[in-house]
C-alpha cells in the first residue's frame, strides 16, 4: 500500500506502523495518491494490517471505509473438526450458518454496493476489498467443504506433502501456527511429523476456505459485469503471502522457502485485451502494485508518483503477449521476513531461526536482511 520494502517502513512487527514520526507521516500511500487526484477512494476489509496505520489510514487514503477491519465469529464448538483429549478445536469447521454470517460474503456484498455507487458517480474510483480467508480459522460454509471428496468429517482423498519433516539443522521446532492453536500440547520435532490425519484437516479447511474466497471474488466480478464496468475497470486480485501446508514440517507462512512466499497474482487490464488469459514468467513483487496500478489506470500521473515508491511499473509486460519479446522490468525479486533479536533487549517467544517479531519495537531491529 506504500510501496515501500520493511526495510524502508520500518515496520517488522504488529506495534508500530510508517505513519510514525522518521518515518512515512508524509508518504502518499497508494489509495491516498488516487484520492488526491480527484478519485472516489473507498476499502473494506484487510487492506492495511489491523490498527497498522491507525484508523485504516483513514481519512488520508480514503474518501470512506466501509466495512472495518475484523473477522466474523469464528468456529462454533459443535461444528468444528478434530477434538481431541480436552484440547482446543482444530481451526476446521465446515458450517451450515448462513452467508450472512460470514465476514467475507458481507464485505463482497458491500463491495458490491460500493461498486453500485461508484457507477453513478462521474468521478473515477479506486475500490479495495480484503477478504480474511484463507485466513485460519478455516471458518467457511459447508459447501466449499464438500468440493472436496469427504466423509461428513474428513477428507477422503486428501494429497499430502511429500516431505513432511523440517530441512536438517532447520533448529528445535518449525513454525506450526495450525497445529500450535488446534493442539496445542501436540509434540512435533523433526524426526516425528505430524500424523496424515491432522495434516488432511488442516489442508481441508484451507482449500475448503480458498475455495469460499473464490466465490467472493466471483460475486464482485460479476457486479462488474452487471454494472457495465468490466471494460473500464482495471482489476488486480493478489494475496500477501504464501502458506505451507506441510511442506518442509511446517504449517504457516514465516519462511523465505517459495511457498512461503509466493503468492496469486492476477492483473486484468481492459485496455491491454492482447494479456486476457495469459501468464508470465517475469519476475514481480507486491511494491510493484503501486506504480502498475497507476500505469495501467492514469498513466499521465505516473511522473507525479513520490520518487521514494519503490517497485516498477510493470505495464510493459501487458504490450504484447507477455512473451520473451517483451523486455522484463525485474530480473530478481526479494523478500524479507522478520527474525527477533533473541537474548539482547527482547526475549523471544520462539527462540531459533524462526522467531518472531510481532512484539519487538522496531528499534531493536536497526537492520533486516534481505532472499
Amino acid at each position: 500500500m506504500t510501496g515501500r520494502s520493511p526495510q524502508t517502513t520500518g515496520v517488522y512487527n504488529f506495534i508500530d506502523n510508517f505513519r510514525e514520526p522518521g518515518y512515512g507521516a508524509e508518504w502518499v500511500a497508494l489509495p491516498q495518491f488516487f484520492k488526491q487526484h480527484g478519485w472516489y477512494t473507498a476499502g473494506g476489509g484487510k487492506l492495511y494490517h489491523p490498527s497498522s496505520p491507525p484508523n485504516n489510514d483513514m481519512p488520508l487514503s480514503w474518501t470512506t471505509y466501509f466495512k472495518a477491519n475484523g473477522d466474523d465469529a469464528g468456529c462454533r464448538d459443535n461444528e468444528t473438526l478434530g477434538w481431541c483429549c480436552g484440547l482446543q478445536g482444530s481451526n476446521v469447521c465446515p458450517s451450515d450458518e448462513p452467508d450472512s454470517a460470514f465476514y467475507d460474503w458481507v464485505l463482497a456484498n458491500d463491495t458490491v454496493a460500493q461498486l453500485a455507487l461508484a457507477k453513478q458517480s462521474a468521478s473515477p474510483f479506486f475500490i479495495g476489498a480484503g477478504l480474511r480467508r484463507p485466513h485460519r480459522v478455516w471458518h467457511a460454509p459447508r459447501r466449499f467443504y464438500d468440493l472436496y471428496e469427504n466423509n461428513g468429517t474428513h477428507p477422503t482423498n486428501m494429497p499430502l506433502a511429500l516431505h513432511k519433516t523440517g530441512p536438517v539443522d532447520w533448529g528445535p521446532v518449525g513454525e506450526l501456527a495450525f497445529i500450535d492453536n488446534a493442539w496445542p500440547n501436540f509434540k512435533y520435532n523433526q524426526s516425528v511429523p505430524i500424523d496424515d490425519w491432522r495434516a488432511e484437516l488442516g489442508r481441508w479447511g484451507y482449500y475448503a476456505s480458498v475455495s469460499f474466497t473464490d466465490s467472493n471474488v466471483g460475486m464482485m466480478l460479476e457486479a462488474l459485469d452487471r454494472l457495465a464496468l468490466t471494460e473500464e475497470t482495471v482489476v488486480l486480485l493478489a494475496g500477501d503471502h504464501g502458506w505451507e501446508l506441510g511442506e518442509h514440517g511446517e504449517w504457516c507462512k514465516r519462511t523465505n522457502f517459495e511457498i512461503g512466499l509466493r503468492i496469486p497474482l492476477m492483473i486484468r487490464s481492459p485496455r491491454h485485451t492482447t494479456s486476457y488469459g495469459q501468464r508470465t514468467a517475469a519476475f514481480a513483487e507486491s511494491l510493484d502494485y503501486y506504480r502498475t496500478l497507476v500505469g495501467l489506470t492514469a498513466p499521465s500521473l505516473s511522473a507525479k508518483i513520490e520518487p521514494t515508491v519503490e517497485g516498477v511499473d510493470l505495464t510493459p509486460l501487458f504490450a504484447g503477449q507477455l512473451d520473451d519479446s517483451v523486455p522484463l522490468p525485474n530480473n530478481v525479486s526479494f523478500s524479507q521476513m522478520a527474525r527477533c533479536p533473541c537474548g539482547r533487549a527482547y526475549p523471544c517467544t520462539q527462540p531459533g531461526i524462526e522467531s518472531a517479531c510481532n512484539s519487538v519495537p522496531r528499534n531493536v531491529t536497526p537492520f533486516m536482511g534481505y532472499s
